[in-house]
């Protein structure tokens, strides 16, 4: 941290320049596994600005939190992972509309630290989906995922299908057996809920449908539990 010090020596005071050492202070001392006192100084320093120019703080702040479910993620706690990706979503997906994460002057956290900020939403994005299925939050996943889907460009998709395959499939299979779970406990409005989930994913599934129109057989509603069994017999 020495060479942090030195630096300030020759900043000539510029607000711009210092304010930049700090934020790069703070993820030197992150990726020491100081967490804690790298997000005080973030938040110490995202309160303190003098000047216009906030864009780095917001980046670095929305970037280490990420890192910190991502480390969650990686050590088990997939529900706690889940929720900090969840809260870190709005801030993401604002900075990736604008743009502001393509920056040139954000460069130097991919030369110092190798960020990827260019992939950042869609990382976060899949994590946070993956996170709520870990964590058996499948309902919660089910609406990540179409949020995802519906916020990404088309020109993108290509590069999501292989993931996008594999994740369907997983979280299909888990709203299937919770909900089959459900029907047999009679708790048939959480298994419409789930096959409905499943079936949001996959509609052509024919068998989800068969499910779900059960289930609403066992709630007493006609109507949809014959609606959907005409999706079965008349696809």
């Amino acid at each position: 941290m020495e060479a942090f010090d030195l630096a300030f020596i020759y900043s000539n005071r510029d607000p711009i320049t210092v304010d930049l050492l700090f934020l790069i202070k703070a993820v030197a001392l992150f990726n020491a596994n100081r967490h804690d006192e790298a997000m005080r100084r973030v938040q110490d320093l995202s309160i303190a600005y003098q000047h216009s120019d906030t864009l780095p703080c917001s980046v670095v702040n929305s970037y280490l939190h990420v890192q910190l479910a991502m480390i969650a993620f990686e050590d088990g706690r997939y529900s706690e992972a889940a929720d900090q990706l969840d809260d870190s979503i709005p801030c993401i997906t604002d900075l990736f509309s604008r743009r502001t994460l393509f920056e040139p002057r954000l460069k130097i956290f991919t030369v110092l630290f190798g960020w990827n900020l260019d992939s950042l939403w869609q990382t976060v994005n899949q994590r946070r989906c993956e996170a709520f299925l870990c964590a058996d939050r499948v309902i919660e996943a089910v609406e990540s995922y179409q949020y995802m889907v519906n916020m990404i460009e088309e020109a993108a998709k290509p590069s999501y299908l292989e993931w996008s395959t594999a994740f369907k499939q997983d979280c299909t299979a888990s709203c299937v057996t919770k909900g089959d779970a459900a029907t047999a406990a009679s708790d048939y409005e959480t298994a419409i809920e789930l096959f409905s989930a499943a079936i949001a994913l996959d509609s052509s599934c024919h068998s989800l449908f068969a499910r779900r129109s059960e289930a609403n057989l066992g709630r007493n509603l006609y109507a949809g539990a014959l609606h959907d069994a005409e999706k079965v017999q008349y696809p």
